[in-house]
């Protein structure tokens, strides 16, 4: 007779990313804590904050650390952006999985148990998204599912539409830590972005993907937030970064594919056009599609 095998459940590893989140940090480790799955370590890394987040996790994992079957706070002197802040939280876990989660976001209390669940039955993913509580100013929940386009789509057609427009909500994303560490992580060369390099990364090496239809996290939405800080100086900084993920992936990809031309309009009117910074020169050079090189663009693809 055969000994009883016993399953082990995997080691996942919440990975909180920090910067001047202290007004909210305390609730986000709370969710991580709430979770019903049990076999999670908890990373926070945050990247030099200057107010009293850093201080304020570290009480907090000291009072409620025998929770996790590991602890880990990870600190720098210098802001290095958030790929980089990614990255160390990448480099540091020992999980299977890894549930990345901003400092002022919240996990759904099944929000792990739900995704292990999906990956033991769809053993072949190595990325799974998920929908969202939106969470307003007013407190007022929206729920944010994938396009309807999306949901029965190939993996070619979502990888086409994905150069097209980031639709996938990186606050839900669960991801397979050695997948990740295989793809050499969080490209760094874009500071402000950390979520569109990796997707198209991950697509252009046809990793499989997988869709959870459940509300598994609650993005907050404030001006402040470390995913949704558009504003002056970082809303500039955060252009700057998408138009050269523009520049350097999306662009090639869609001439190669001659999709190029049934871009334009939405990328540039809603980025570009929109914000009035197609006449700034500081990011003039970054551009494709500047007006010099348009008409030369528009030639080529019709050849």
């Amino acid at each position: 007779m055969k000994e009883k095998v016993e399953i082990v459940d995997p080691l996942v590893s919440i990975i909180v990313i920090t910067y001047n989140s202290a007004k909210y940090v305390l609730e986000t480790l709370e969710s991580a804590k709430a979770q019903t799955y049990q076999n999670i370590e908890l990373i926070v890394s945050d990247d030099c904050s200057t107010d009293d987040t850093v201080e304020i996790c570290r009480n907090w994992i000291k009072e409620n650390e025998e929770r996790f079957v590991r602890t880990e706070l990870i600190t720098v002197e210098k802001n290095t952006g958030i790929p980089a802040n990614c990255n160390r939280g990448l480099y540091a876990a020992k999980g299977e999985w890894v549930k990345y989660i901003a400092g002022d976001d919240l996990l759904i209390e099944f929000c792990i148990s739900k995704n292990i669940d999906y990956v033991y039955y769809n053993t072949n993913v190595k990325i799974v998204y998920s929908n969202m509580f939106s969470q307003t100013s007013n407190n007022e929940k929206i729920v944010i599912t994938p396009p309807k386009k999306i949901k029965n789509a190939t993996y070619i057609a979502k990888y086409k539409y994905l150069l097209k427009e980031n639709w996938i909500s990186a606050p839900t994303v669960f991801l397979n830590r050695k997948t990740l560490i295989k793809t050499n992580g969080f490209n760094e060369k874009y500071s402000m972005i950390e979520d569109y390099p990796m997707w198209l990364k991950l697509f252009s090496f046809n990793t499989p993907i997988g869709y959870l239809d459940e509300n598994t996290v609650v993005y907050r939405e404030n001006p402040n937030s470390l995913t949704n800080d558009r504003i002056g100086k970082t809303r500039k900084r955060f252009l700057i970064s998408y138009l050269k993920v523009c520049r350097d992936i999306v662009y090639p990809e869609l001439i190669k594919k001659r999709l190029f031309l049934t871009y334009v309009n939405f990328k540039i009117d809603h980025y570009v056009l929109k914000n009035k910074l197609i006449k700034n020169k500081k990011l003039d050079y970054l551009l494709l599609l500047k007006p010099s090189n348009l008409s030369m663009y528009v030639s080529k693809f019709k050849k």
